[in-house]
């Protein structure tokens, strides 16, 4: 049953669909500002100035990101989990972070994904066209961020 709960908060969407999305995102530092912007201020659990997510909201809204956008390679969790790792060991006396802090994470957690989902998608396609080759590596330029310091 928790399964079929995880695979019904997957959005259905084609792997190459959303890897363009996430492209056209992480490629646009105002865009990929608003949108991190929306997501932080939509979280519940923000202090009482609207400046700080608890570091367990943090967790929550990258599990979701990570369930919506179905990603699933050990490899790509287990970075995941070191950055937001990272962040957070260095959260202030507040327990949360902030909302730039917010925006480098998700920019990351969204080009891995990006990334699985790339390697996924020419998998795939180079099964359906019945071409016998491994792939094995695939070389993804990484689009333009804006630098976010800690």
């Amino acid at each position: 049953q928790p399964e079929e709960q995880l695979e019904a908060r997957r959005l259905g969407v084609p792997e190459q669909v959303l890897v363009q999305e996430l492209n056209t995102l992480l490629a646009d530092p105002s865009l990929l500002e608003a949108e991190c912007r929306q997501l932080f201020l939509g979280s519940e659990a923000i202090d009482n100035d609207g400046d700080i997510l608890p570091t367990q909201q943090l967790f929550d809204v990258i599990q979701r990101l990570i369930f919506g956008l179905g990603s699933r390679d050990p490899e790509v969790l287990t970075r995941i989990g070191q950055v937001c790792e990272f962040v957070t060991s260095g959260a202030g006396s507040d327990g949360g972070i902030k909302a730039l802090e917010f925006q480098g994470i998700t920019a990351s957690v969204l080009t891995q994904i990006s990334r699985e989902l790339e390697t996924r998608a020419i998998e795939v396609e180079t099964a359906d066209s019945g071409a016998d080759v491994e792939v094995t590596e695939v070389s993804v330029p990484s689009p333009p961020l804006t630098p976010v310091f800690f």
